[in-house]
Protein backbone atom coordinates (compact mmCIF):
# COMPACT_ATOMS: atom_id res chain seq x y z
CA UNK A 1 0.00 0.00 0.00
CA UNK A 2 1.12 3.16 -0.79
CA UNK A 3 2.11 6.13 1.89
CA UNK A 4 -1.11 8.26 2.82
CA UNK A 5 1.09 11.34 1.51
CA UNK A 6 2.14 9.69 -1.83
CA UNK A 7 -1.23 8.50 -2.86
CA UNK A 8 -2.70 12.32 -1.87
CA UNK A 9 -0.40 13.62 -4.12
CA UNK A 10 -0.63 11.15 -7.07
CA UNK A 11 -4.51 11.89 -6.84
CA UNK A 12 -4.30 15.35 -6.60
CA UNK A 13 -1.37 15.98 -9.20
CA UNK A 14 -1.16 13.29 -11.65
CA UNK A 15 -4.46 12.00 -12.06
CA UNK A 16 -6.75 12.72 -15.38
CA UNK A 17 -9.75 12.91 -13.47
CA UNK A 18 -11.10 16.24 -12.67
CA UNK A 19 -12.95 15.66 -9.51
CA UNK A 20 -9.88 14.62 -7.55
CA UNK A 21 -9.03 18.23 -7.24
CA UNK A 22 -12.48 18.68 -5.37
CA UNK A 23 -10.90 20.27 -2.07
CA UNK A 24 -13.79 18.56 -0.22
CA UNK A 25 -12.56 14.94 -1.16
CA UNK A 26 -8.81 16.21 -1.03
CA UNK A 27 -9.41 17.12 2.55
CA UNK A 28 -11.86 14.30 3.45
CA UNK A 29 -9.06 11.34 2.04
CA UNK A 30 -6.53 13.62 3.61
CA UNK A 31 -8.14 13.32 7.00
CA UNK A 32 -8.62 9.41 6.66
CA UNK A 33 -4.92 8.64 5.73
CA UNK A 34 -3.75 10.84 8.57
CA UNK A 35 -5.41 8.87 10.91
CA UNK A 36 -4.14 5.75 9.44
CA UNK A 37 -0.65 7.14 10.46
CA UNK A 38 -1.88 7.54 13.77
CA UNK A 39 -3.19 4.16 14.24
CA UNK A 40 0.13 2.52 13.56
CA UNK A 41 1.96 4.68 15.58
CA UNK A 42 -0.10 3.60 18.61
CA UNK A 43 -1.28 -0.09 17.97
CA UNK A 44 2.42 -1.28 16.28
CA UNK A 45 0.53 -3.76 13.69
CA UNK A 46 0.76 -4.14 10.22
CA UNK A 47 -3.19 -5.80 10.30
CA UNK A 48 -4.52 -2.56 11.12
CA UNK A 49 -3.03 0.57 9.40
CA UNK A 50 -3.41 -2.49 5.97
CA UNK A 51 -7.30 -2.18 7.64
CA UNK A 52 -7.19 1.08 8.15
CA UNK A 53 -6.47 1.80 4.59
CA UNK A 54 -9.09 -0.60 2.68
CA UNK A 55 -11.53 2.20 4.67
CA UNK A 56 -9.79 5.13 2.92
CA UNK A 57 -9.88 3.59 -0.09
CA UNK A 58 -13.87 2.93 0.13
CA UNK A 59 -13.90 6.70 -0.59
CA UNK A 60 -13.33 6.43 -3.98
CA UNK A 61 -16.34 4.62 -4.28
CA UNK A 62 -18.59 8.10 -3.71
CA UNK A 63 -16.33 9.91 -6.53
CA UNK A 64 -17.97 10.57 -9.95
CA UNK A 65 -16.05 9.10 -12.75
CA UNK A 66 -16.07 5.85 -10.47
CA UNK A 67 -19.92 5.47 -10.86
CA UNK A 68 -19.04 3.26 -14.24
CA UNK A 69 -17.25 0.78 -12.55
CA UNK A 70 -19.45 0.74 -9.51
CA UNK A 71 -22.39 -0.12 -12.27
CA UNK A 72 -20.48 -2.40 -13.82
CA UNK A 73 -20.51 -4.50 -10.69
CA UNK A 74 -23.57 -4.16 -9.10
CA UNK A 75 -26.53 -4.49 -11.29
CA UNK A 76 -29.38 -6.82 -11.79
CA UNK A 77 -27.32 -9.34 -13.67
CA UNK A 78 -24.26 -9.79 -11.42
CA UNK A 79 -23.43 -13.09 -11.30
CA UNK A 80 -22.17 -12.89 -14.41
CA UNK A 81 -19.44 -10.61 -13.19
CA UNK A 82 -18.65 -13.57 -10.75
CA UNK A 83 -19.23 -16.37 -13.66
CA UNK A 84 -19.82 -16.74 -16.65
CA UNK A 85 -23.23 -18.64 -17.80
CA UNK A 86 -21.06 -21.17 -19.78
CA UNK A 87 -19.92 -22.65 -16.39
CA UNK A 88 -21.82 -25.55 -15.38
CA UNK A 89 -22.56 -24.80 -12.05
CA UNK A 90 -22.97 -28.05 -10.71
CA UNK A 91 -19.11 -28.95 -11.49
CA UNK A 92 -17.53 -27.03 -9.09
CA UNK A 93 -14.68 -28.56 -7.27
CA UNK A 94 -11.84 -27.38 -5.19
CA UNK A 95 -7.81 -27.79 -7.37
CA UNK A 96 -6.90 -31.18 -6.39
CA UNK A 97 -3.41 -29.80 -5.88
CA UNK A 98 -2.23 -27.94 -2.49
CA UNK A 99 -4.63 -27.75 0.62
CA UNK A 100 -6.06 -24.43 0.08
CA UNK A 101 -9.77 -25.12 -0.34
CA UNK A 102 -10.69 -21.86 -1.49
CA UNK A 103 -8.69 -22.46 -5.28
CA UNK A 104 -12.39 -23.44 -6.77
CA UNK A 105 -12.64 -24.95 -10.58
CA UNK A 106 -16.10 -24.99 -12.59
CA UNK A 107 -16.10 -26.71 -15.33
CA UNK A 108 -17.51 -25.35 -18.90
CA UNK A 109 -20.75 -26.77 -20.97
CA UNK A 110 -19.80 -28.39 -23.92
CA UNK A 111 -18.59 -25.53 -26.44
CA UNK A 112 -18.98 -22.89 -23.61
CA UNK A 113 -16.79 -20.10 -22.41
CA UNK A 114 -16.35 -20.59 -18.70
CA UNK A 115 -14.33 -17.71 -16.66
CA UNK A 116 -14.92 -17.24 -13.24
CA UNK A 117 -13.17 -15.31 -10.50
CA UNK A 118 -13.00 -16.19 -6.25
CA UNK A 119 -11.85 -12.69 -5.67
CA UNK A 120 -14.77 -10.74 -4.01
CA UNK A 121 -16.05 -7.82 -5.97
CA UNK A 122 -15.10 -4.88 -3.68
CA UNK A 123 -11.67 -6.19 -4.07
CA UNK A 124 -11.76 -6.11 -7.94
CA UNK A 125 -13.38 -2.69 -7.47
CA UNK A 126 -10.47 -1.53 -5.04
CA UNK A 127 -8.16 -2.58 -7.59
CA UNK A 128 -9.31 -1.20 -10.39
CA UNK A 129 -9.92 2.44 -8.33
CA UNK A 130 -6.62 2.31 -7.12
CA UNK A 131 -4.73 1.58 -11.11
CA UNK A 132 -7.19 4.72 -11.60
CA UNK A 133 -5.74 6.87 -9.30
CA UNK A 134 -2.03 5.79 -10.21
CA UNK A 135 -3.12 5.86 -13.87
CA UNK A 136 -1.42 2.79 -14.25
CA UNK A 137 -0.90 1.70 -18.18
CA UNK A 138 0.11 -2.20 -17.60
CA UNK A 139 -0.84 -4.43 -15.42
CA UNK A 140 0.55 -8.03 -14.06
CA UNK A 141 -1.41 -10.23 -12.40
CA UNK A 142 -0.04 -13.25 -10.65
CA UNK A 143 -2.40 -16.06 -10.18
CA UNK A 144 -4.74 -16.33 -12.68
CA UNK A 145 -7.57 -18.91 -11.68
CA UNK A 146 -10.45 -18.10 -13.15
CA UNK A 147 -9.62 -15.31 -15.32
CA UNK A 148 -12.72 -13.25 -15.31
CA UNK A 149 -10.90 -10.68 -13.46
CA UNK A 150 -8.63 -9.78 -16.29
CA UNK A 151 -11.87 -9.34 -18.47
CA UNK A 152 -13.39 -7.07 -15.99
CA UNK A 153 -10.08 -4.80 -15.95
CA UNK A 154 -9.51 -5.03 -19.62
CA UNK A 155 -13.54 -3.69 -19.60
CA UNK A 156 -12.58 -0.90 -17.05
CA UNK A 157 -10.28 0.77 -19.33
CA UNK A 158 -7.13 -1.63 -18.84
CA UNK A 159 -5.39 -2.70 -22.23
CA UNK A 160 -1.87 -3.77 -21.39
CA UNK A 161 -2.86 -7.04 -19.67
CA UNK A 162 0.28 -9.80 -18.46
CA UNK A 163 -1.25 -12.83 -16.62
CA UNK A 164 0.67 -15.29 -14.48
CA UNK A 165 -0.14 -18.85 -13.13
CA UNK A 166 1.94 -21.43 -11.99
CA UNK A 167 -1.23 -24.04 -12.45
CA UNK A 168 -2.60 -23.14 -15.35
CA UNK A 169 -6.43 -24.49 -16.55
CA UNK A 170 -6.08 -25.19 -20.19
CA UNK A 171 -10.07 -24.09 -20.71
CA UNK A 172 -9.50 -20.86 -19.02
CA UNK A 173 -6.12 -20.13 -20.92
CA UNK A 174 -8.27 -20.68 -23.63
CA UNK A 175 -10.94 -18.51 -23.43
CA UNK A 176 -8.89 -15.80 -22.09
CA UNK A 177 -6.66 -15.77 -25.58
CA UNK A 178 -9.85 -15.67 -27.52
CA UNK A 179 -11.51 -12.83 -25.54
CA UNK A 180 -8.47 -10.39 -25.11
CA UNK A 181 -6.30 -11.01 -27.62
CA UNK A 182 -3.74 -8.95 -28.18
CA UNK A 183 -4.66 -6.89 -25.06
CA UNK A 184 -3.38 -9.69 -23.07
CA UNK A 185 -0.16 -11.73 -22.93
CA UNK A 186 -0.39 -15.26 -20.93
CA UNK A 187 2.92 -16.90 -19.30
CA UNK A 188 2.63 -19.82 -17.39
CA UNK A 189 5.09 -20.70 -14.34
CA UNK A 190 6.45 -19.38 -11.08
CA UNK A 191 5.52 -16.02 -10.29
CA UNK A 192 8.48 -14.79 -8.07
CA UNK A 193 10.60 -15.36 -11.36
CA UNK A 194 7.98 -14.79 -13.92
CA UNK A 195 6.68 -11.23 -12.25
CA UNK A 196 10.12 -9.54 -12.01
CA UNK A 197 11.30 -10.47 -15.46
CA UNK A 198 8.01 -8.74 -16.68
CA UNK A 199 8.80 -6.04 -14.82
CA UNK A 200 12.08 -5.46 -16.53
CA UNK A 201 10.87 -6.08 -20.09
CA UNK A 202 7.79 -3.72 -19.27
CA UNK A 203 10.01 -0.97 -18.17
CA UNK A 204 12.72 -1.44 -20.97
CA UNK A 205 10.37 -1.66 -23.70
CA UNK A 206 8.33 1.40 -22.72
CA UNK A 207 10.24 3.55 -19.99
CA UNK A 208 7.03 5.62 -19.73
CA UNK A 209 5.33 2.62 -18.41
CA UNK A 210 3.40 2.68 -14.90
CA UNK A 211 2.86 -0.71 -14.08
CA UNK A 212 0.60 -2.09 -11.68
CA UNK A 213 1.43 -5.67 -10.01
CA UNK A 214 -1.46 -7.94 -8.19
CA UNK A 215 -0.20 -10.62 -6.25
CA UNK A 216 -2.56 -13.34 -5.75
CA UNK A 217 -0.20 -16.16 -5.58
CA UNK A 218 2.10 -16.82 -3.96
CA UNK A 219 0.54 -16.22 -0.91
CA UNK A 220 1.98 -15.20 2.57
CA UNK A 221 5.81 -14.78 2.88
CA UNK A 222 6.86 -15.11 -0.26
CA UNK A 223 3.98 -12.81 -1.62
CA UNK A 224 5.89 -10.10 0.79
CA UNK A 225 9.29 -11.16 -0.89
CA UNK A 226 8.33 -10.56 -4.20
CA UNK A 227 6.31 -7.23 -3.73
CA UNK A 228 9.90 -5.84 -1.88
CA UNK A 229 11.41 -7.18 -4.97
CA UNK A 230 9.52 -5.15 -7.79
CA UNK A 231 8.27 -2.14 -5.59
CA UNK A 232 10.93 0.31 -6.84
CA UNK A 233 10.54 -0.20 -10.10
CA UNK A 234 6.56 0.06 -10.41
CA UNK A 235 3.83 2.35 -9.35
CA UNK A 236 1.74 -0.08 -7.09
CA UNK A 237 1.48 -3.31 -6.06
CA UNK A 238 -1.41 -4.97 -4.22
CA UNK A 239 -1.55 -8.54 -2.54
CA UNK A 240 -4.75 -10.47 -2.23
CA UNK A 241 -5.24 -12.52 0.85
CA UNK A 242 -2.10 -11.35 3.12
CA UNK A 243 -2.74 -13.60 6.08
CA UNK A 244 1.09 -12.84 7.11
CA UNK A 245 2.54 -9.99 8.94
CA UNK A 246 6.61 -9.85 8.55
CA UNK A 247 8.15 -10.66 11.94
CA UNK A 248 10.09 -6.81 12.06
CA UNK A 249 6.55 -6.05 12.65
CA UNK A 250 5.99 -2.06 12.64
CA UNK A 251 9.62 -1.16 12.05
CA UNK A 252 9.51 -3.42 9.09
CA UNK A 253 6.51 -1.65 8.05
CA UNK A 254 8.12 1.92 8.83
CA UNK A 255 11.39 0.81 6.64
CA UNK A 256 11.50 -1.37 3.86
CA UNK A 257 9.43 0.77 1.72
CA UNK A 258 6.11 -1.34 1.60
CA UNK A 259 4.47 2.45 2.22
CA UNK A 260 5.82 3.78 -0.94
CA UNK A 261 5.63 3.10 -4.28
Amino acid sequence: MASCALLVHFLTTSSPYDHFDHPMLHASFRRCCVSCDKRVDKLHTWPTVSSCMSGCALQFLSWPSNADAIRYFYHPNNMSRFRLPGCNSSSRHARGTGSYRGDLIWEPYPNQLCLWSNMAFGKILANILFMRAFDVTHLIESGRMGGLSLVHYYMLGFGNLTSIEREPVYAVRQGLRDTLGDALVLADGDGMRLVPAFVSNISQTDPQAKIAVIIDGPKGKAAVQLARQVLSQVALVMLDDLAYTPPEGVLSFRTNEMRHS
